[in-house]
C-alpha cells in the first residue's frame, strides 16, 4: 500500500474544510476528523490536546481526544475495541509496556511502511530518535508504537547537601568510615548510597523542615511499588551485555524460568528493605498507615524539602518548578546505582567488577501512541502521530513543567533555550535529559517485559514485597513464593506462547 506524502494529505484535508465556501458552486465537503484515545490525567491530556490544535490549524484535519480518568479502565476499554473490531479510535495512546497485548489482539498497525514513506521527513525526523527508543518502539522485528514520553527511573538528589564543604568533611571523618572514603557525589554503587543514606539519617541537613528523611521510595504495594524495587535488583540481577544470552534478561531467563528467587534478584530486594527500615519515613495519613508511602508521596516529599536523595521516573525534574516546591535550582540527577558485584545464574556464582555493573531499568517504558489496526482514517491518524512526535512539538510536550511526558529525542538535550523558557536553569536541564538519555541508551539497559498478561506478574510482585515491608515474610521466602506464582501464571496463559512473545520483546 502506498501512503500519501504529508503535504499531498494536507491539501485534502484543507479542501475539505473550505469546500464549498468560495462560491465554487461545489457541494460543501465534510471535513475530516480523527479520534484519539488516550489517560485523561490533565499531565497527559493536556499537552495532546494542545497537539490537536495545533494540528488542525497546521492540515484542517479535527482531532477528537477521548480520555479515561480511571487508569484502571484504559488497558480493558482498548481490549473490548479490539476484541469487537471497532473503529471507535484512530489512534490511542496506552503503556508501551503493553504492546505484545495489542499485537497479540490485533489491534496494533504496524508503522514501518509509515516509517519508510517518511524516511526524509523533517517532522518526523528519524535520525534524532535514539537507539534505545527505537528499541522499545520495536517488538518482534516490527514497529508498532511511537513513544512520546520515556520511561525509567534514576537519582535525584538535593546537590547542594552533596556539595556542602561542611556535610563532605563530617563525611570524610564519620566513625563508620574509617578509611575516610569522600562523600560519593553521587552515589556510583548500591552500597554508596546505603552508606550515604545511613549517614545523612536523623541529622539535620536541612535546617527549614523537621524529620527530614535521607531516602524516600515507594513501598505501598498499590501497583507501582515493584517498580521501585526492580531499580535496585537490576545491577546484581542482570548480567553486562556480552555474558548473558540476551540483553536485558531480569525477571525470567529465555525459557520463561522465574530469576527472582535468583541471589541476586533477592540481594536486591533485601538492601531495599533494608534502606526503607533505615531511612524511609511517613509524613501524614495521606501517606498511608504504618508508614506506606504511595507514588505520590515521594514526589511530594523530595520537592518539599523532606528527602535527600531517590530514585524515581522523570516527573521529580518539571515537579520541582511546582508552586509547593522549595527545590528548585537545588536538585541534580545520574543514572541510577550500579554495583560491583553481579550473579550469574548460568554459573551459579557471584561475578566481581572492576567497574559498577549497571543495568537501567525502564519501567514501564512510557506512554506510546498506536495506530489502531481497525482506524478507517490510517493515513490521518498517521499523520497526528507525526505531528505530536515532530521535534518541536516533542520539545514543547516534554519541557512542560505541568506535563508528565519525559524527554525522548537526542534534539531534547541540544535545544536547551527552550527549557530555559519553561523556567528550567540551564545546567539543571541539561543534567536532567543527559541522565535520562544515558539510561535510555545503556548497553546493559533491562526494558520493562513485554508480553501478554504481563501485568499479573506485576501484580505477584506486588504483593510479595508487601509481605515484606510489613515483616510477614523474608526477601528469600516473599521471592520464592513470587516464583512458584510466576509459573502457574505462565502455565495459565501458555508457556509457548509466551516464550514466543518474550522472544519478540528480547529481539
Amino acid at each position: 500500500m502506498r501512503y500519501r506524502s504529508f503535504a499531498t494529505t494536507a491539501l485534502i484535508g484543507l479542501a475539505a474544510c473550505g469546500g464549498g465556501s468560495d462560491g465554487s458552486g461545489m457541494p460543501p465537503v465534510k471535513v475530516s476528523e480523527i479520534t484519539v484515545y488516550t489517560f485523561g490525567q490533565p499531565q497527559m491530556k493536556t499537552r495532546l490536546d494542545m497537539a490537536a490544535v495545533s494540528f488542525q490549524e497546521k492540515t484542517g484535519i479535527k482531532v477528537k481526544t477521548v480520555g479515561e480518568l480511571d487508569f484502571s479502565k484504559l488497558q480493558p476499554t482498548l481490549e473490548s475495541k479490539a476484541l469487537a473490531g471497532s473503529s471507535d479510535f484512530d489512534v490511542y495512546m496506552s503503556g508501551n509496556a503493553w504492546v505484545a497485548d495489542f499485537v497479540n489482539l490485533g489491534y496494533a498497525e504496524p508503522l514501518d511502511p509509515y516509517m519508510t514513506a517518511d524516511a526524509d521527513n523533517v517532522e518526523f525526523a528519524y535520525a534524532d530518535i535514539p537507539d534505545g527508543v527505537r528499541k522499545k518502539n520495536s517488538f518482534g522485528g516490527k514497529t508498532y508504537s511511537m513513544l512520546v514520553d520515556n520511561d525509567n527511573m534514576f537519582l535525584s538528589y538535593r546537590k547542594d547537601v552533596f556539595g556542602d564543604p561542611v556535610w563532605q568533611e563530617q563525611f570524610r571523618n564519620d566513625p563508620a568510615n574509617p578509611t575516610h572514603k569522600e562523600l560519593p557525589n553521587p552515589p556510583k554503587t548500591l552500597t554508596e548510597m546505603l552508606e550515604v543514606a545511613k549517614f545523612f539519617q536523623g541529622k539535620n541537613w536541612n535546617p527549614d523542615v523537621e524529620g527530614e528523611t535521607s531516602f524516600v521510595t515507594s513501598n505501598a504495594g498499590l501497583g507501582q511499588s515493584h517498580y521501585y524495587v526492580l531499580a535496585w535488583t537490576t545491577p546484581y540481577a542482570v548480567m553486562p551485555a556480552g555474558v548473558a544470552p540476551s540483553n536485558g534478561l531480569l525477571l525470567f531467563k529465555p525459557d520463561m524460568t522465574p530469576l527472582v528467587n535468583t541471589p541476586g534478584f533477592v540481594r536486591g530486594v533485601t538492601e531495599w528493605k533494608e534502606l526503607i527500615d533505615c531511612c524511609v519515613r511517613s509524613f501524614g495519613d495521606s501517606d498511608g498507615p504504618g508508614g506506606l508511602l504511595a507514588r505520590e508521596a515521594v514526589i511530594d516529599q523530595f520537592i518539599r524539602g523532606r528527602a535527600l536523595m531517590t530514585i524515581d521516573w522523570g516527573d521529580i525534574g518539571p515537579a520541582a518548578f511546582r508552586a509547593e516546591s522549595v527545590v528548585a535550582g537545588k536538585v541534580a540527577f545520574a543514572m541510577a546505582p550500579g554495583a560491583m558485584q553481579y550473579y550469574d545464574w548460568q554459573t551459579s556464582a557471584w561475578v566481581d567488577t572492576a567497574t559498577p555493573n549497571y543495568a537501567p531499568m525502564h519501567q514501564f517504558n512510557g506512554w506510546a501512541l498506536y495506530l489502531a489496526s481497525t482506524s478507517k482514517k490510517k493515513d490521518l491518524a498517521w499523520q497526528f502521530i507525526r505531528h505530536f512526535c515532530s521535534p518541536q512539538q516533542s520539545l514543547e510536550t516534554v519541557a512542560d513543567p505541568s506535563g508528565g511526558y519525559q524527554p525522548w529525542r537526542t534534539s531534547h538535550s541540544t535545544n536547551l533555550t527552550y527549557w530555559q523558557s519553561q523556567g528550567w536553569g540551564l545546567n539543571d536541564a541539561q543534567q536532567y535529559v543527559q541522565a535520562i538519555l544515558d539510561t535510555t541508551n545503556h548497553p546493559n539497559r533491562v526494558i520493562d517485559i513485554r508480553i501478554p498478561g504481563s501485568f499479573r506478574y506485576g501484580d505477584v510482585l506486588e504483593a510479595e514485597l508487601k509481605n515484606i515491608v510489613l515483616g510477614s515474610k523474608t526477601p528469600q521466602q516473599a521471592m520464592d513464593d513470587a516464583a512458584v506464582r510466576f509459573e502457574e501464571i505462565t502455565t495459565d496463559l501458555g508457556r509457548v506462547p509466551s516464550i514466543d512473545a518474550y522472544r519478540s520483546h528480547l529481539e
